[in-house]
């Protein structure tokens, strides 16, 4: 098991359109998903197409995106720019890491800046920063990595920097600890109860 951050910087966008609010992106091999949050930066010849807060992807295939956006295409001429996407990623190998398949656990940008992960037996636990909330996150499976679910409540107040993650038995339950660094407060520890 393996978690870690996916970053995608797609091939040079060569058309941008809009119909309907909606802006069409042409970028060969783009690597997006579907419900990716993304960055669209440096796009010249189309108005307001721009932009620097993450923005959901609503539609993908091989050469195209598109997202929500109000901008007017101003020029005919092919667009250039860069779209980024950062994203927290889950892969598992069921042949001594010969083979991986990969999951999005968090799509938004920011989440992953740094993570750690625990295997107890079918539970898999990963705290993560996320600096986009900014909150610590906490993700967990139940059935071996098949699904998950996500929780910003472990500290909401803090992204959360530098996560380490434990599981520790007390004769009756698995609880999850986690440590991480606090802007304001320093050195802190969660303790869940049962399994998190």
């Amino acid at each position: 098991y393996a978690s870690y951050v996916k970053t995608v910087t797609t091939a040079a966008v060569s058309n941008i359109a809009r119909t309907s609010n909606v802006a069409t992106i042409t970028a060969a091999g783009h690597g997006l998903s579907t419900g990716d949050y993304v960055t669209v930066t440096g796009i010249t010849a189309a108005a307001g197409f721009n932009v620097t807060a993450p923005v959901r992807i609503t539609f993908v295939n091989a050469n195209n995106f598109t997202y929500a956006n109000t901008g007017v295409d101003v020029g005919s001429t092919p667009d250039t720019g860069t779209v980024s996407l950062n994203g927290l990623m889950f892969a598992k190998s069921a042949d001594s890491g010969t083979t991986w398949t990969k999951q999005k656990l968090d799509p938004t940008i920011g989440a992953g800046g740094g993570t750690a992960l625990v295997v107890d037996g079918s539970y898999i636990h990963v705290a993560y920063s996320n600096a986009s909330v900014p909150q610590l996150g906490y993700a967990r499976s139940t059935d071996g990595g098949s699904a998950w679910t996500l929780d910003y409540s472990v500290d909401a107040a803090s992204t959360g920097t530098y996560p380490s993650i434990v599981t520790d038995y007390d004769g009756a339950n698995n609880h999850v600890l986690i440590s991480y660094r606090d802007a304001a407060n320093g050195l802190m520890v969660a303790k869940s109860g049962a399994h998190g």
